[in-house]
């Protein structure tokens, strides 16, 4: 199906094709304001993905491991914490593409995305806005776009490989590898993830790397008091739980990294004021492998060091004002994140039985 794709009529009017990420012009470059934690939200939801999974039969996972995305089937269960995610979103630059902390340490994020996603990371680049045949451009944005639910639903049902593998790249797509800024799938991946046969290939590593670095800096350079992340903002609370250095702090080794860091960790990590906390460098920490082997892949085995490195000095303490009373784990006040505090809160409900997978699905996403 996604061999011929030149050959079809694209029903897209804007025709445009191969941008990093739909958004239209760029956004604006004026002087930064401040924007409370309240009035920010995110969609990319983890602690879906391990609820979904469960309703898959052993063929449908099947089909995941074979297009690459078989590290999602064992991700651990993880609770997004909004202050932190908006600490380490501050924390992030622009500029390196790396979470600038105190003391002169930087730690670059791409780099570390195959360790922490596990995700395919090939020669193939990919595209957005590819040409679709209209038939299948139709299931998924005619009149009504659909939404990541209605897809989810869809999915469970889906016996046939292709067809499955599409319905799943794009809902896993909207809800925690690339999320927009609305709850639904973007059209512009549906090009890319009709290619089922070279999905492996391409590097979707790059590609979600690219999306988030995108997306924060839409998010900072915006002047709207209201603000969404777009972007795999997951990816920034796994690789600082995993610097973190602690005595009673521990986090098991293992690759990737989505599947050993857990909500019990992010917790742990949210209970403490993030800036007081000591963080391992790289090269002391479970990622040593990664710079050690120089081609992103990893070496099985290392021992982790330590070091005494501070988040954040006293000449950055502006950067964790509005958090340091975060000694507790934070709880999204009223009128915050109301979306993505439906998301978690509700896919706990997911543990219980169903009588259908759909009924399942359904309550995983009431408030999506």
């Amino acid at each position: 199906m996604g061999s011929n794709l030149a050959a079809h009529a694209n029903p897209r009017s804007n025709g445009k094709q191969g941008s990093a990420m739909d958004g239209g012009s760029p956004p604006s470059r004026s002087a930064k304001r401040p924007r409370k934690s309240g009035s920010a939200l995110y969609r990319c939801s983890p602690r879906l993905i391990p609820q979904i999974v469960e309703l898959l039969s052993e063929e449908q996972k099947g089909f995941v491991r074979k297009i690459g995305f078989g590290s999602l089937l064992s991700m651990a269960d993880f609770e997004m914490n909004k202050a932190l995610t908006l600490w380490l979103v501050g924390k992030f630059s622009c500029d390196t593409n790396a979470l600038e902390f105190g003391g002169g340490l930087s730690i670059p994020v791409r780099p570390l995305v195959k360790s922490v996603l596990g995700i395919p990371s090939g020669p193939i680049q990919v595209v957005q806005g590819l040409e679709v045949d209209y038939g299948l451009f139709s299931q998924y944005c005619s009149v009504n776009f659909k939404n990541a639910r209605k897809l989810a639903e869809e999915m469970c049902s889906i016996t046939e490989e292709e067809p499955f593998c599409i319905a799943f790249m794009m809902t896993i797509l909207a809800i925690y590898l690339a999320p927009n800024t609305t709850v639904l799938v973007n059209r512009s991946f549906l090009g890319a993830a009709e290619q089922v046969g070279s999905l492996k290939q391409m590097d979707w590593c790059g590609f979600v790397a690219d999306y988030l670095f995108k997306g924060i800096r839409e998010f900072k350079e915006s002047g709207a008091p209201f603000g969404c992340l777009k972007g795999c903002v997951h990816i920034l609370s796994v690789i600082f739980i995993d610097l973190v250095k602690h005595a009673a702090f521990e986090v098991p080794n293992g690759f990737p990294r989505l599947g050993f860091v857990a909500t019990e960790h992010n917790k742990w990590v949210a209970s403490h004021p993030f800036g007081s906390l000591l963080v391992r460098r790289l090269e002391e920490s479970v990622y040593a492998p990664v710079l050690n082997n120089g081609n992103g892949n990893i070496v099985e085995g290392r021992e982790c060091a330590d070091s005494d490195t501070d988040t954040d000095t006293l000449s950055n303490q502006s950067a964790t004002d509005n958090d340091q009373n975060n000694q507790h784990p934070v709880s999204p006040g009223p009128g915050s994140l109301f979306i993505v505090t439906g998301l978690e809160t509700s896919a706990r409900s997911c543990r219980t039985h169903y009588f259908s997978k759909w009924r399942a699905i359904a309550v995983c996403w009431a408030f999506f």
